[in-house]
């Protein structure tokens, strides 16, 4: 496709493997990708934000692991890694449907909900 259509006003690009979306140089340019510490997979690669906004950092530190150091000021920063299953599970029984501990340990116990602890 991309041979058909070069040239021809098409916005367009190929589509890639995964693999491959982390070796593109352009991807490479344009730090699309981000090396994070997972708590049980170790340091990871993922995908980066391809949209850049000022006073956002995502830089990372020598060794190439993002770092979540303090903030200034105005500064959002994007380097948390995925939420584990189940990691979010209370905030939001707790926060959003108003549950008590103690229906949030009932569904634990009955499995019909699973809370990921640090």
């Amino acid at each position: 496709w991309v041979t058909l259509l070069e040239g021809k006003g098409f916005p367009m690009g190929p589509v890639r493997t995964v693999p491959e979306s982390f070796q593109c140089e352009q991807a490479i340019h344009r730090e699309m990708t981000m090396k994070i510490h997972h708590p049980l997979a170790g340091v990871v690669r993922v995908p980066g934000s391809p949209v850049k906004y000022s006073g956002v950092n995502t830089t990372q530190s020598a060794n190439g692991i993002q770092q979540n150091h303090e903030k200034e000021e105005g500064e959002t920063r994007l380097c948390l890694p995925p939420p584990m299953l189940g990691e979010h599970t209370k905030d939001v029984l707790t926060d959003v449907l108003e549950m008590t501990s103690t229906e949030i340990e009932h569904l634990v116990n009955d499995a019909v909900v699973e809370c990921w602890e640090k």
